[in-house]
């Protein structure tokens, strides 16, 4: 039992931090704001933060949907970066690009390619070449957001 409540106070802590975060990375103004975004009584998030409670399954789902880079995994185990994806902006890149991809096979746009097979070969070292430049970037912006929760760095 005892390290069942370990693993609760672990994940509960992880989602103080994700949201104080968010709260402070979007500069919400409102933290009653926030609270409704997510859905969460401000007393019970209180309660969470001082350790009186648990977060429920309820709020971690209603977090993931709200923020949706959010990385689920992160929550649960710690494993991984805290966020998905670092910034919509980000994400919206990718979406277009794979947009563009998508509009160029639906037309059938492939000549300089020579054939289908060639464009998907190109395509997939494409994806393959930005996901590691984003990830790298994430690496870099996360060891960062690392560094303040764990308090190897400090705001001066």
């Amino acid at each position: 039992m005892k390290d069942r409540n370990i693993l609760k106070q672990f994940i509960s802590e992880r989602f103080i931090s994700v949201c104080d975060l968010i709260i402070h990375r979007y500069n919400i103004p409102s933290k009653a704001g926030f609270y409704e975004k997510i859905q969460i009584h401000g007393q019970v998030y209180s309660d969470i933060k001082n350790k009186k409670l648990y977060v429920g399954i309820e709020h971690i789902s209603n977090l993931l949907v709200a923020f949706e880079n959010v990385n689920v995994q992160w929550i649960f185990t710690g494993i991984g970066h805290m966020f998905l994806y670092d910034t919509n902006k980000q994400k919206r890149a990718i979406d277009d690009f794979n947009r563009a991809v998508r509009d160029d096979l639906a037309a059938e746009n492939i000549p300089e390619y020579g054939n289908y097979d060639d464009y998907i070969e190109k395509y997939v070292k494409q994806l393959e070449s930005e996901n590691m430049r984003l990830i790298d970037e994430c690496k870099s912006k996360q060891d960062i957001v690392d560094g303040f929760l764990n308090g190897s760095i400090v705001k001066q």
